[in-house]
Formats: structure tokens, sequence, C-alpha cells
């Protein structure tokens, strides 16, 4: 069927039929199928379904940054970095209760290139948040996490998702998606899955310490925000490896047909040049 499906790139209905004249009754039967299923259409000109390249660029060099938040490294050095590296998606970790140097920080956000923010907070600061957010307008925080909540639930409220769960930080942290059962249906997710890695590319992650990481639960770390260039450490072959290493290195995935649509937020292990196994 798909050696079928194939051939319809070069052949009309009539010309397939000549071909499948020995088995023409399957032939018209397996059409009949695909047709009501809605998988082939016909049509009248070869410009109607232009071929689509299977390239994906994005103008950001880091698109998601996640960050905890806390004193131990100068966290008005984000603010550059978000402005410097075009990123466009920011999450925030809070370990503890809400500051007013939370709150500045969280203000000043307002005048960067970002486009969206998601929170994790503590359910007990969820009062002093909600406050803020009613003051500020704050369109830009889309989305809120409550940890260590009573309940299990998610509600939308002024255009943003709200969602308590019971799971403690290190929970969340250490958390891994389902990428067996949770498929990401979306061209452009594929288009980047076949050639980069969809978790891992342009991800940047700076843990409370202000280590600089591809992801919070890994445990490489490439410098410190306070000491280190973190643009250049970001542009850097060894931070990018992971951004690499496309499904089809991944051996518990590579043969599976919706590699392309699965997101794998598991640590990667590699275990030979250029081929790797996730870490349960």
């Amino acid at each position: 069927m798909v050696e079928l499906i194939e051939l319809f790139n070069e052949y009309s209905e009539a010309e397939l039929i000549e071909i499948y004249s020995q088995s023409k009754t399957n032939y018209i039967e397996t059409i009949g199928f695909l047709k009501k299923e809605n998988l082939i259409y016909s049509r009248e000109s070869k410009d109607v379904f232009p071929e689509i390249e299977p390239i994906y660029e994005s103008p950001e060099i880091i698109s998601h940054c996640v960050i905890e938040f806390s004193n131990q490294y100068n966290y008005q050095k984000i603010i550059v970095l978000i402005n410097k590296l075009l990123i466009k998606y920011l999450e925030i970790r809070v370990l503890g209760e809400i500051s007013d140097d939370f709150l500045d920080f969280l203000s000043s956000l307002d005048r960067t290139t970002l486009r969206s923010i998601q929170l994790i907070i503590n359910i007990s600061e969820n009062i002093k948040i909600q406050k803020y957010i009613k003051e500020k307008e704050a369109h830009k925080i889309i989305s809120i996490i409550y940890y260590q909540s009573s309940s299990n639930k998610i509600v939308c409220k002024y255009n943003r998702n709200i969602i308590y769960t019971s799971d403690s930080m290190d929970d969340i942290k250490n958390k891994n998606n389902d990428y067996l059962k949770n498929i990401v249906l979306s061209l452009q997710y594929f288009l980047e899955a076949k050639t980069k890695n969809p978790y891992y590319n342009k991800r940047l992650c700076i843990n409370k310490e202000g280590d600089i990481m591809n992801c919070l639960k890994n445990n490489e770390k490439f410098g410190n925000i306070n000491h280190d260039n973190v643009e250049e450490i970001v542009r850097s072959e060894q931070f990018q490896k992971l951004w690499n290493v496309t499904h089809d290195a991944i051996i518990d995935v590579r043969d599976n047909p919706l590699r392309y649509n699965m997101l794998i937020t598991n640590t990667l292990e590699m275990i030979e040049p250029d081929v790797y196994k996730i870490r349960h």
C-alpha cells in the first residue's frame, strides 16, 4: 500500500490501473478504501499539493530556558541573556517564598523578547502571585503550576492554565514524559525531530546555584552564570551535542514509526559514538 501511495506522485489513476491490470480488482478495492478513509484524494494538477521541504529553521539561539530562581546567582544576568539569545519561552521555578526581588524580576521580563512565561510555585504562595498578576496584568504569564497542592486538577482562568499538583519540586524535576503515549501531532515538531532533538534543541537550564545545563535533571554542568560567558557556552559544540541527537540515534525508539512525534524528556546516555539509549 505504501508503494502504491508513492506511485501516485508519478502516475495518474488511469496509468496505475494499467500497471496493476493483473490485479485490477484488488487495486480498485484498495483505492476505494484509501479514499473512504480520507487518506488519498483526486487532483487535476500536480501543483495542488507541492512537496514540503523537510527543513526546520528558527532564528533564536535559545528558544526554551528553564531557571531555578534564587539569590545564589545574579538573576539580572537572565534579562541580558533573554535579549541576547532571543529566548522565546521561559520557565521559572521558585523553590521557596516569593520575594520582592522575584516580583521585580518578573516585572522586568515585560521588556524582553519573551513571548510566554510559565511559573512553578509552591501552593502556599498562590495568593501573593495572583495579587501580582491582577495588579500588573502580566499577559506573558500563560501558565502557573502550583506544587504540593492538596489536589490534582487543571483550570483555565483569564486565558491562563492553572495546574494544581500534589508533586514536590523534586518530583517535577525528575519526572519524565511518557513518550510512547503522549504523541505530539505538529508538523513543525515533526520537521524539527527529523534533524534535531526536539526536547534538547535550543534549550538552556540554570539551576539554583547558577550552573549552566542542558536539563535540570542531567548531571553534566558546563559552567556557571556567575563567572562564565553563557553566550559562548551555549554556542559551543560540547553544549549543543544533545541538540543533534535525533530520535534515529536513540536505540529505544529508532525503529518506531512514530519516533518523530515523540517528546523524550529523559536523560540520554551515549553507549557508542552517535548511538544513545534512554535512561529511565
